[in-house]
């Protein structure tokens, strides 16, 4: 857009114009002298053909302009080319013709000019100065050859109407015509110069127009240009004579006057005179006429100078200076530029839609992998988290507003880089920076893919940029008194947005700057305007700022949840607990009495989160309560859905629970978090790592975060990678490392700096089994070391392997909690038989075993598999084992089978049976807006429930 704008003419006066014939570059041009002419035209035709030539190309030192305005200079050699050598495309298959009587063909002028069907009439070509093509026409009819030459010659010239820089190499601009005969009515006079007396008859200037022909059908007359003053005139001027003179009159020969006369005292009767020179030109080339006038006056110039007087220091340079424009030509003028300005604000404003909102790409990418809650976790302040990400982002959008003003410098927009504006450019640029980094931030919790974020904000910002600055601007433009007060009010609301402010003082700078070129053009002293006023850009920046620190503390009230607090209505309440164990009653009273738990490093006392959504209401953990002591691990086994990982999130803080708490060192997730945080170390269930970093960058990043002294970071770091067997590994990059690898470093995260609580959520998930043993070391040791050890997995094995006391969740709830060996005794009594049965033959099965086998419960059948379990104590095992064989060789009904005792794998497959399906959990974000949309009023929406009392309840089992 800018190098668009950079080609608009900037408004002013037009610059002057050099009125050369070389401000059409080389070209054709031709010249006749008549036999008739006297003794000046050989000197005209002389110096032609000299060292100088026409004008004023070959003359030493020309001014500057012509170094400006032409593309030529003068070469250096003499030239010695032949016709053909420089314009052979003209010159093709010609021969010199020196004839009069050439032959054309047959011409026509059907088509407005004279169309011959064959152009062999070449002249010879004389070498000039400037290596233009000069015909030598003097033995031709001139006005015949230039009718018959046109299409050949001039009429190749083409050119826009207002181009007068148009380059017309091979076209003919005009030509010379020497020892033209001028009758001359007035008295003749005298002039003289260095001792030379000549006797000059004045012209009449009622036919000075015959001077001046065109090659076409030119009807202007363009007034001819004087000399500079330090050269005396040849033709000194009479009371009866023009300016036209110069070109027009020729010095007159005193061997051809019929009366001489010394000092004007004498006037000679009417005479012929031959000495005339008729300039012609093309029309269509608009400064030709006055072009070769000015280089003709030039060779008079010249040859009227003394021989000893060098040609090439004298010459007269003609410049068209225009006339000033009016005041409502500037003004209009002015209007134009000032329009282009709503173009840079739109380029501005385009690029600076899109670089706020890539901001939200990284901070989205470490929201959805978890790593900012790990961070948290590990230690760090929101607030502090907030400032860091708001200092780095600001510090980028630093960088792109540079390169905005250097390419304002590049393409030289004066509005915006002058010296009374550039200050107030960077001030709305950073001011813009800071409004609107903040205003992207609460859309992080909204989104969780990066690159729709990024398109959609980007296009919301360029949206409302353009939207609302085009709307003002187009209401200022049209100047409409009705629609006024309209736009005044539109300039207030508007206001609240950065965009707007930014916009709006772009353009405010821009009108400001032009409005006082205009008035300097005319001399008009305005008062310098203060651009910092409150009606300049002043009230845009005191927005902006207030923008920034009103979305900034919008973004923290989100991350602290305080909106949550004022929409939050009524609490979703869960159903009441229909049965528990024993021995989970036993821990939950052990929690709940007044000095059960003093020495657990975690206590959770009837912790609940609820989720609602337009069908009610479903616990996600429902009046969970434990204490985990020291050098213990305790193991949270159940489906997906059963509640752990919330479980977990309600611990670490990145959710909040609808009821209950829990006490970390003695301190409550409720009120303390921050203290909390700094006791746990937190392994989540998917990887929370940053693909561009490697292990040892991570070690070294959540040990400063952890506040362990650098003289023991990097030792400590080193014995985290050996301990983990990540040495190899440990310079490249996240994202080349195998699952497993990635697990062991999650892990090795939530260990740095020992802290006394660990989470660990499904730590050896995608494992393969020798690094699950080798982690299941690295657990078992952090138990051994007195730490308390927190973990989900789904493998049954390894919460035998490293548990000391587990439970299964249900639907939320704990249905059973002890030891492993504990609930296989208690819930594993008895023996598991697998049967797999002939096909189609799985009814006389069951039947069999049902009458030989009455001990045994059908617990599963799928097609051909059928799963028993034998209860209470078995004392023949052999009468066992033959029932099973005789069902297998005598009744051909079983095709194998097995008898094994019951695992805790059963133990947890009986407790999982009863899991529901889970519900579909709203976002964070938005699950305060639902509980206030849905359950505004218990009366309405849970007029059929109980509340949670915070009281132990009693029941039965």
């Amino acid at each position: 857009m800018l190098v668009m704008t950079s080609f608009l003419p900037k408004p002013g006066e037009p610059e002057p114009l050099l009125l050369s014939p070389w401000i059409y570059s080389h070209q054709f041009m031709f010249l006749k002298t008549n036999p008739t002419g006297g003794p000046w035209s050989r000197e005209y035709e002389q110096e032609i053909l000299g060292p100088v030539g026409l004008g004023t190309l070959c003359i030493k030192d020309p001014p500057e302009i012509q170094h400006e305005q032409l593309d030529l200079t003068c070469p250096s050699k003499q030239p010695e080319w032949s016709p053909a050598e420089a314009y052979p495309s003209v010159l093709k298959n010609s021969s010199f013709l020196s004839s009069r009587n050439i032959s054309y063909g047959s011409c026509s002028c059907d088509s407005g000019a004279q169309l011959c069907s064959s152009y062999p009439d070449v002249p010879v070509n004389l070498p000039v100065a400037s290596h233009d093509t000069m015909f030598n026409v003097s033995d031709r009819n001139l006005n015949r050859w230039i009718v018959n030459s046109f299409r050949q010659y001039a009429g190749k010239l083409e050119l826009e109407p207002l181009d007068i820089y148009h380059r017309t190499t091979g076209s003919m601009i005009g030509g010379i015509e020497l020892g033209v005969r001028l009758a001359l009515r007035s008295n003749a006079f005298s002039i003289s110069g260095n001792g030379e007396s000549r006797n000059v008859p004045p012209t009449d200037t009622s036919n000075s127009s015959s001077a001046i022909s065109p090659i076409g059908n030119i009807t202007e007359k363009l007034p001819n240009e004087t000399i500079s003053n330090s050269v005396k005139s040849p033709v000194e001027t009479g009371s009866n004579m023009t300016r036209t003179s110069l070109v027009d009159t020729i010095p007159y020969d005193p061997g051809t006057a019929q009366n001489s006369v010394s000092n004007g005292s004498s006037s000679p009767p009417l005479d012929v005179v031959n000495d005339n020179v008729k300039v012609w030109f093309n029309n269509k080339a608009w400064i030709s006429s006055i072009s070769f006038m000015n280089a003709i006056n030039n060779v008079i110039l010249r040859a009227s100078l003394p021989a000893n007087v060098s040609r090439e220091d004298y010459g007269i340079v003609a410049i068209n200076h225009p006339m000033n424009l009016t005041a409502k030509q500037m003004a209009l003028e002015t209007l134009k530029k000032a329009g282009t300005s709503i173009l840079v604000a739109v380029t501005v404003l385009f690029a600076m839609s899109f670089v706020p909102a890539s901001f939200l790409v990284f901070l989205i990418e470490e929201k959805v992998s978890n790593s900012k809650h790990l961070q948290l976790v590990s230690g760090v302040n929101k607030l502090v988290y907030w400032l860091q990400v708001y200092s780095w982002d600001f510090m980028c959008y630093m960088f792109a507003s540079t390169l905005v003003v250097f390419i304002f410098l590049a393409f030289n927009e004066e509005a915006y880089i002058s010296p009374q504006n550039l200050p107030g450019l960077v001030a709305l640029l950073l001011c813009y920076g800071c409004a609107v980094i903040p205003l992207m931030y609460p859309c992080s919790f909204i989104f969780s893919v990066p690159s729709t974020a990024f398109v959609v904000l980007g296009c919301f910002n360029l949206f409302v940029g353009l939207i609302t600055t085009l709307t003002v601007t187009v209401l200022d433009a049209l100047m409409d008194d009705t629609l006024e007060s309209v736009n005044e009010y539109l300039k207030v609301i508007f206001l609240v947005f950065p965009h707007f402010c930014l916009g709006e003082g772009l353009m405010k700078l821009a009108n400001t700057y032009w409005t006082s070129t205009f008035a300097n053009s005319y001399g008009t002293n305005l008062t310098s305007v203060n651009i910092w006023s409150w009606r300049m850009i002043g009230k845009n920046l005191t927005c902006m700022i207030v923008h920034g620190v009103l979305y900034f503390s919008i973004n923290l009230s989100i991350e602290y949840k305080i909106y949550s607090k004022l929409f939050a209505g009524v609490k979703p309440v869960p159903p009441p607990v229909t049965s528990e164990e024993d021995d989970v009653k036993k821990e939950k009273m052990r929690v709940e009495g007044e000095d059960g738990a003093l020495n657990d490093v975690v206590v959770i006392k009837r912790l609940v989160k609820v989720y609602a959504n337009s069908k009610g209401v479903k616990p996600a953990v429902n009046q969970i309560s434990f204490g985990v002591g020291q050098g213990e691990c305790f193991g949270l086994l159940g489906l997906n859905g059963a509640g752990k990982t919330t479980t977990f999130k309600m611990l670490t803080g990145a959710i909040k629970p609808s009821s209950g708490n829990a006490f970390v060192m003695n301190h409550s997730i409720l009120s303390e978090m921050d203290v909390v945080r700094s006791y746990i170390g937190y392994c989540p269930q998917f990887d929370a790592l940053n693909d561009r970093l490697t292990p040892r960058e991570h070690l070294e990043f959540y040990s400063r975060v952890r506040n362990i002294p650098n003289v023991l970071l990097n030792s400590l770091v080193s014995e985290s990678l050996n301990r983990f067997a990540l040495v190899h590994y440990s310079d490249r990059e996240v994202r080349t490392l195998s699952g497993g690898n990635k697990r062991k470093l999650s892990t090795a995260i939530a260990l740095l700096g020992n802290p006394p609580l660990i989470f660990l959520d499904e730590p050896t998930s995608g494992m393969d089994p020798g690094a699950r043993r080798f982690l299941w070391t690295c657990i078992q040791q952090a138990v051994n070391d007195g730490r308390c050890v927190i973990l989900t997995s789904h493998n049954m094995e390894e919460c035998e392997a490293l548990c000391t006391k587990l439970t299964i969740m249900v639907n939320g709830q704990f249905t059973c909690l002890g030891s492993a060996t504990h609930l296989k005794s208690k819930y594993g009594q008895g023996y598991s038989v697998k049967v797999r049965c002939v096909e189609g033959r799985r009814s006389p099965t069951e039947d069999y075993l049902a009458q030989h086998l009455p001990m045994a419960d059908l617990v599963e059948s799928h097609a051909t598999q059928l799963h028993y379990r034998i209860t209470g104590q078995v004392t023949d095992l052999a009468s066992l084992f033959r029932t099973l064989e005789t069902a297998k060789t005598v009744a051909g009904l079983v095709v194998d089978y097995s008898l094994s005792q019951t695992s805790l794998e059963d133990v947890f497959l009986k407790f999982a049976n009863a899991q529901v399906d889970e519900i579909k959990k709203p976002k964070p974000l938005m699950s305060y807006m639902r509980s206030f949309m849905f359950c505004s009023c218990s009366s309405c929406c849970y007029s059929n429930q109980t509340r949670i009392e915070t009281t132990p309840a009693t029941v039965e089992v």
